[in-house]
C-alpha cells in the first residue's frame, strides 16, 4: 500500500514537474508575443506620426517655392514657419527639428524628432527615429493662360470714381507681373491676349481662320480682307476644332463674304462710344513687354459680343490651333500633366451682340461648357457691376455659370478691386507651378 502510495506521489511528481515545463515554455513563448504586439503599437503611433510630419513638409516647401517673390532666405524662414503652423497641436511632429536647403529652383525640408516608445521601452529603446523630407521645385509646372478683356464702350464709364479702362490697364499689368515675373526661365508660363467688342480681330490670321483670300480686286482695286471675325457655326460652334472647310470661323458680315472686305481691311468698331480700330488678339508668348504694350493701348468702344471673347480664349490655348498660331512652342495637350490650362474672362457688362440666330449669354455657355470639359480652369470677373440693376444680375448669372467653381468667379465694383481680383487669380495659377519631385 505503502509503495502504492509512493508510485502514486512520483507519478503525481512526474506530472508536476510536466506542467511546470510547459509553464516555463509557455512564459517564454508569451512574452515575444506581448512584446510584438507592443512593439507594433509604438510603430503604429510612429507611423502616424510621419504621416502628419509628411503631409506638413509637404505643404510648407510647395508653398515656399511657389512664392517667386521670395528670396532664398525668406523661403527658409517660410518653409520652417509653415512647418511649425501645420502641425500646431500634433505634439511629436511639432517636437521635430527642421532643416531647410534651397538650391536654385528646388527647395528640400526635412523634420526628425526622436518618438518616445510606450511598449519598447520594457527592452531598453525609449524612442524611435522619426524623419520626414519633401523636395518641391518651382516652375516644375508650365502656364498657359489666355486673359479675355473687355474693351467696349461701356469701358469709358466710371466705377468707384475712376474710369474702368484704367482700372483694367493697372489690373493686367499686376496679373502679368505675377504669371510672368522677370526671373522666370523662358517658356514657362505663356500668356494670350484677347480683347473683343462686337468682333474679334483675328489680325494676321483672318484669312487662315475664315478661308478667304486675303485680298480680291473689285473695280480694278485691291481690297484687304476685313480682320474682324464672328461666330463658328454649325456642327463645330461650340468646339476648338482646327478651322477648315466646313469649320471656318464666320467673317466680319457673317453670311455675306461680299462685305467682308475693305480698302485697308481694318477691324473697326462700332456701336457705343466712337468707331476706332479693335486691338487684335495676341498668342501665347512670354514676351511680358509685347503684352503690355497692347493692354496700354486699349481704348473703349463697340458692344458686348462675349461669346466671341470665350470662344478666342479658348482657341488661344487649343492644342488643335497649333498650326494656325504657330508659335514657337507648340501648344500643350490638354491632357498634359506638366502644363495648366487657365482661362481669364473679365466683362463689365452683358453680353449682347450676335451675329446668329443664337443669343451672345447661350453661346457663351455652350462655350465654357465645351472648355471646361477640355480640362481648363476658367475664371470669371465681372467688373463694376451692381445686384441693384437687373442686367448686371443677368451678366453675373452668366459669369457664374461659365467660371469653373464658386471659387473662380470673382466681381470687383471698381478698378482697386479689380486689381485685387487679378492678383488674387495670379497667385493662385502661380502657386500651382511648384510640385513635389520627392
Amino acid at each position: 500500500m505503502a509503495s502504492k502510495t509512493l508510485g502514486q506521489q512520483i507519478g503525481r511528481g512526474f506530472g508536476g514537474d510536466k506542467a511546470g515545463n510547459v509553464g516555463m515554455a509557455f512564459g517564454f513563448t508569451v512574452l515575444p508575443i506581448m512584446m510584438a504586439i507592443g512593439a507594433a503599437v509604438d510603430f503604429r503611433m510612429a507611423h502616424a506620426v510621419k504621416s502628419e510630419m509628411q503631409s506638413a513638409t509637404d505643404t510648407a516647401i510647395v508653398s515656399a517655392m511657389s512664392n517667386r517673390y521670395l528670396s532664398d532666405a525668406q523661403r527658409v524662414a517660410r518653409a520652417t514657419d509653415l512647418y511649425k503652423a501645420n502641425t500646431a497641436g500634433m505634439t511629436q511632429a511639432n517636437a521635430a527639428v527642421t532643416s531647410v536647403a534651397i538650391n536654385g529652383g528646388s527647395g528640400t525640408i526635412t523634420a526628425a524628432v526622436a518618438m518616445p516608445t510606450a511598449v519598447l521601452r520594457i527592452v531598453g529603446i525609449n524612442t524611435l527615429p522619426v524623419t520626414a523630407k519633401s523636395t518641391a521645385r518651382a516652375f516644375a509646372r508650365k502656364i498657359e493662360m489666355s486673359l479675355m478683356t473687355d474693351v467696349t464702350g461701356s469701358m469709358n464709364d466710371t466705377a468707384g470714381g475712376s474710369v474702368k479702362i484704367a482700372g483694367l490697364k493697372l489690373a493686367a499689368h499686376d496679373l502679368l507681373d505675377i504669371v510672368l515675373p522677370d526671373d522666370m526661365p523662358a517658356g514657362a508660363a505663356r500668356v494670350a491676349l484677347v480683347p473683343f467688342a462686337n468682333y474679334v480681330n483675328a489680325g494676321t490670321y483672318a484669312s487662315a481662320v475664315t478661308g478667304l483670300a486675303p485680298t480680291r480686286v473689285s473695280g480694278g482695286n485691291v481690297q484687304q480682307l476685313i480682320t474682324c471675325v464672328t461666330e463658328r457655326t454649325g456642327s463645330d460652334a461650340y468646339t476648338d476644332a482646327t478651322p477648315g472647310a466646313g469649320r471656318f470661323i464666320g467673317a466680319s458680315h457673317s453670311g455675306n463674304n461680299s462685305g467682308s472686305y475693305s480698302g485697308s481691311g481694318d477691324c473697326m468698331r462700332s456701336g457705343s462710344g466712337s468707331s476706332s480700330p479693335l486691338p487684335a488678339v495676341m498668342p501665347l508668348t512670354d514676351n511680358k513687354a509685347s503684352l503690355l504694350s497692347v493692354v496700354d493701348s486699349f481704348t473703349p468702344s463697340g458692344s458686348t459680343a462675349g461669346h466671341l471673347g470665350t470662344a478666342w480664349a479658348w482657341y488661344a490655348i487649343s492644342p488643335n490651333w497649333n498650326n494656325v498660331w504657330n508659335v514657337s512652342m507648340p501648344i500643350a495637350s490638354n491632357t498634359d500633366p506638366g502644363t495648366m490650362k487657365v482661362a481669364v474672362l473679365m466683362t463689365d457688362g452683358e453680353y449682347n451682340t450676335q451675329y446668329s440666330s443664337t443669343a451672345s449669354k447661350a453661346q457663351a455657355l455652350a462655350l465654357c461648357t465645351s472648355m471646361k470639359s477640355a480640362g481648363i480652369t476658367v475664371y470669371t470677373v465681372g467688373f463694376g457691376m451692381s445686384t441693384a440693376n437687373a442686367t448686371d444680375r443677368a451678366a453675373m448669372q452668366t459669369l457664374s455659370q461659365c467660371a469653373s467653381s464658386g471659387e473662380t468667379f470673382f466681381v470687383a465694383y471698381d478698378g482697386d478691386a479689380l486689381r485685387e481680383v487679378f492678383k488674387t487669380i495670379g497667385g493662385k495659377v502661380s502657386s500651382l507651378t511648384a510640385v513635389l519631385v520627392d
